[in-house]
């Protein structure tokens, strides 16, 4: 009897022993599920903060926290450029602000720059400045505006706003001043390449030069932050700047200038347009940071946007400009 007994109690404690394995095993399960569950609830936080963050502060994001601050570190003057201030209201009646600045050769028969700068300053921006000298110096009138909510100009930025805008500015030239399209050569760099594309779409023009672009506001994003999908961010973003979805509807010649060396948008943005574009086309890769690189290669800029410039507006005829 004592033999079976002990048998029993033997049997009795291995069940218990069995049950408390069984039992930390489901307890260790509903652990690692809770786990899961918890990081699962972490990762959808963080995932709709930052969507939340991107859609709350994207006006910031895209146009930097210059607009509304004008900055005007140096002017034509100082520069010893030839220029005049002018004002305009947009088609929307919000002033807009800009600088006149003529050719250092033949003002009558020079062909008309549109320039639309950048998101982080205004047109009074040194690397600007210098930009200007090398127009006039090429033998260019230059318009350069500050967009809305950017320099003194009034209002807030948006897509739309700035497109507004530079329409507003070719008018300027075309209607009011009467400046043949065919004499008018419409230039963006790095934000600015979106509206310059998108105005190219909408108006007739002599040529389009895109400096530092880039494909649109969501696939930078995107690279930004590769875990948010394309769509998403298409649906999400106000301010899309599509320019890889516009570029192939525009005919005029067109020129693509893009640093190896940029910091800000990659070659292979200034590439992926250039590739989707209509001929006629043409590259120039340049050296040096995203905003100052035309100074950096100044011979290497000057000679290819010259070059190009003498194959597209030698058929331009002059034509009387006064501000009055």
């Amino acid at each position: 009897m004592l033999h079976i007994n002990n048998i029993g109690n033997f049997e009795l404690k291995y069940i218990i022993l069995q049950g408390k394995v069984v039992f930390n095993k489901l307890k260790m399960k509903r652990l690692i599920i809770r786990v899961f569950i918890g990081l699962f609830v972490l990762v959808f936080l963080v995932y709709a903060g930052i969507i939340v963050y991107l859609t709350t502060q994207e006006t910031k994001l895209v146009y930097y926290e210059t607009y509304g601050q004008p900055i005007r570190t140096i002017s034509p003057d100082s520069a010893i450029l030839s220029y005049q201030r002018m004002e305009l209201r947009s088609e929307d009646g919000i002033k807009l602000t800009g600088w006149v600045i003529l050719s250092e050769k033949d003002t009558f028969s020079s062909p008309w720059l549109i320039f639309c700068h950048g998101n982080a300053s205004d047109i009074s921006y040194i690397d600007y400045i210098e930009r200007y000298k090398l127009f006039a110096n090429l033998g260019l009138n230059v318009l350069t505006f500050d967009y809305r909510g950017f320099g003194e100009s009034e209002g807030t930025p948006s897509e739309k706003g700035l497109y507004k805008d530079a329409m507003s500015i070719y008018n300027y030239l075309t209607v009011a001043k009467h400046i043949p399209s065919d004499r008018i050569i419409i230039y963006g760099h790095s934000l600015g390449t979106g509206v310059a594309i998108d105005l190219a779409t909408r108006v007739p023009a002599g040529a389009l030069v895109v400096e530092g672009g880039f494909q649109s506001s969501p696939e930078t994003a995107h690279q930004l932050y590769p875990f948010l999908p394309m769509r998403l961010l298409k649906l999400l973003m106000k301010n899309k700047f599509l320019s890889i979805d516009k570029i192939d509807r525009i005919t005029i010649p067109k020129l693509f200038i893009h640093s190896s060396d940029d910091e800000i948008f990659p070659i292979s943005e200034g590439r992926a347009l250039y590739n989707k574009a209509l001929i006629p086309k043409s590259f120039l890769e340049i050296k040096g940071s995203h905003d100052p690189a035309p100074i950096e290669s100044k011979e290497l800029f000057c000679n290819g946007l010259s070059t190009f410039l003498t194959g597209t507006t030698s058929h331009i005829s002059g034509g009387e400009f006064n501000l009055q």
